[in-house]
């Protein structure tokens, strides 16, 4: 039997409402076979009160591992050949699984891509975020996995905040580049709630931690971005 096309890997931690949210835009709007792969760091596990088909996994984490290693842990459960990454207050649209695989598919020199998304629930704006080096950056991305394993994954040393810079910076320094899935996919509901203000603390501090590990090679990092990106279809 074949496994699934994609893994979708999200984290959790306390926001069972918005989680729904993104469960069932899942189930509704993913056009290839998947599997979602949680890491729950809830102080009340999701299982507790919610049931899941057999191709959702739920990784408790206890006692809790924080994003960066949260996320690594359920990286490395994949199945799939490619992987998305998902916040838990996010919301997929249609054909984000197939347009994104398309593209990676078309563009072999592309390490990640970048999935739009817009803040705004008219759906009017939406945006892939651009580093302070210039370079675009996924919040919500794409990737292989056999790549994932090979640059590592998120930079542990790095909690939270740029973790998915330094997924970016490393698949970069890997000899792949960065690249925009075309359309619009990802609908961020953006919870400004006690998991964001529990994680503000420490920003500072992991984007001076970035910034000190990868600001030395950007000149490389640049010549693959610029390299890559010229050849995209």
């Amino acid at each position: 039997m074949n496994g699934p096309n994609l893994s979708v890997i999200t984290g959790l931690r306390n926001r069972p409402k918005p989680f729904q949210v993104l469960l069932d835009s899942i189930q509704r709007c993913t056009d290839v076979d998947w599997e979602l792969i949680v890491g729950d760091a809830s102080d009340a596990p999701i299982t507790d009160t919610m049931d899941f088909p057999p191709n959702v996994i739920v990784l408790p984490e206890r006692p809790r591992l924080g994003h960066s290693r949260g996320y690594n842990r359920c990286f490395e459960a994949a199945n799939a050949e490619w992987v998305v990454w998902l916040n838990d207050d996010a919301e997929v649209l249609p054909k984000y699984a197939s347009s994104a695989i398309a593209f990676m598919e078309r563009n072999p020199q592309i390490g990640i891509g970048c999935l739009s998304y817009s803040d705004d629930m008219t759906r009017e704006t939406f945006h892939v975020n651009t580093c302070c080096y210039g370079m675009d950056y996924a919040n919500f991305g794409i990737i292989s996995r056999s790549l994932g394993q090979a640059v590592g994954w998120f930079d542990e040393q790095i909690p939270m905040y740029g973790a998915d810079n330094s997924l970016a910076y490393r698949v970069l320094l890997g000899g792949f580049g960065i690249g925009r899935v075309p359309g619009e996919h990802i609908i961020h509901h953006s919870q400004a709630d006690l998991v964001r203000f529990e994680n503000n603390n420490n920003r500072m501090m992991e984007c001076l931690i970035l910034l000190d590990k990868y600001g030395p090679k950007l000149e490389q990092m640049r010549e693959t971005y610029e390299r890559t990106r010229a050849v995209i279809a």
